[in-house]
């Protein structure tokens, strides 16, 4: 059985890894771990979550502030921080 690198199927789905993609954005892998990596040289790292048109949450690093992990109430790392997670493994809410 043969996979293919990259796949869009003509619902609009994209599929890495995998011929058949099930959701929007699928991912797949057989034989070792599935990463999805964020890669930036001077920009914060962060993931965005849409709904309805507006944006409500963000989860990204924020190198600004020693590389910690936040969760945010908006599209940019630290702007409205809800959840902060540092490499010590504190975390802070509110």
């Amino acid at each position: 059985m043969s996979h293919a690198l990259f796949c869009v199927n003509d619902n609009g789905n994209v599929g890495i890894g995998t011929v058949s993609p099930s959701k929007k954005f699928h991912v797949a892998g057989q034989t070792s771990n599935v990463t999805l990596r964020i890669d930036t040289t001077g920009a914060d790292p962060n993931l965005t979550f849409t709904t309805l048109g507006q944006q409500d949450w963000g989860v990204g690093v924020d190198f600004s502030d020693s590389g910690k992990l936040k969760f945010d109430a908006s599209g940019f790392v630290g702007a409205a921080t809800k959840m902060t997670i540092d490499n010590a493994g504190n975390v802070g809410i509110g």
